[in-house]
C-alpha cells in the first residue's frame, strides 16, 4: 500500500496527509459481504476496506485498491456530494495514469475496435486522462472539477493515436 501511496504523491499534485488504518479483515467482512468489489470505499468516513484474502499479485485488484486510495485523497479536496458526482472514468483513468506500469496495452491498441480484454476499458480511461494531461495540458483540478464528455475526448484520443 505504501508503494502506491508514494506514486500518488510522486506523480500527483496532492499534498494532504492520509491516515491508513489496518484492521483485522474479519471485523469488516460483515460489511463487505454486501459489497460487490473486494475493495470498498466508504465516502462518509473515508475508509478503504479490503475483503479477506485479497490477492495483491492481481493487477486488476491493485488498480482497484489504488482507485479507492486515490478516492480518499480526492475526498479530502472536495465535499462528499461533489465527489459522488465525479464520473468514474476520471477516477479510474487518473489512477491508471499514475500506475502506468500495470498496462500490457500500447496506445495504438485504442485503434482496434473489438478489444474484449477485461482490463481494456480501464486502459481506455487511463489513455483519455493521460491525453488530457500530457497533450491538452489540463491540470488535475481541471479534470476533476469540470464537466467533460468522455465520448468527446475518447474520439479525440482515437484521432490522435489512429492517424
Amino acid at each position: 500500500i505504501c508503494n502506491y501511496l508514494s506514486k500518488l504523491y510522486e506523480k500527483g499534485d496532492f499534498k494532504s496527509g492520509m491516515k491508513i488504518f489496518i484492521v483485522p479483515s474479519s471485523f469488516y467482512d460483515f460489511f463487505l459481504f454486501y459489497a460487490e468489489d473486494p475493495v470498498f470505499l466508504n465516502p462518509f468516513n473515508r475508509l478503504v476496506y479490503l475483503k479477506n484474502g485479497i490477492d495483491m499479485n492481481n493487477s486488476s485488484l491493485r488498480l482497484m485498491l489504488f482507485e479507492k486510495l486515490f478516492s480518499v485523497e480526492l475526498l479530502s479536496k472536495m465535499p462528499v456530494l461533489s465527489f459522488i458526482s465525479v464520473p468514474s472514468w476520471k477516477i479510474k483513468g487518473y489512477s491508471g495514469y499514475l500506475l502506468s506500469e500495470l498496462w500490457s496495452f500500447l496506445p495504438s491498441d485504442i485503434c482496434s475496435i473489438n478489444n474484449s480484454d477485461l482490463n481494456y476499458k480501464s486502459f481506455e480511461n487511463k489513455l483519455v486522462v493521460e491525453y488530457l494531461i500530457t497533450v491538452k495540458g489540463y491540470s488535475t483540478d481541471r479534470i476533476f472539477n469540470e464537466n467533460m464528455s468522455y465520448s468527446y475526448y475518447l474520439d479525440e484520443v482515437k484521432r490522435y493515436y489512429c492517424k
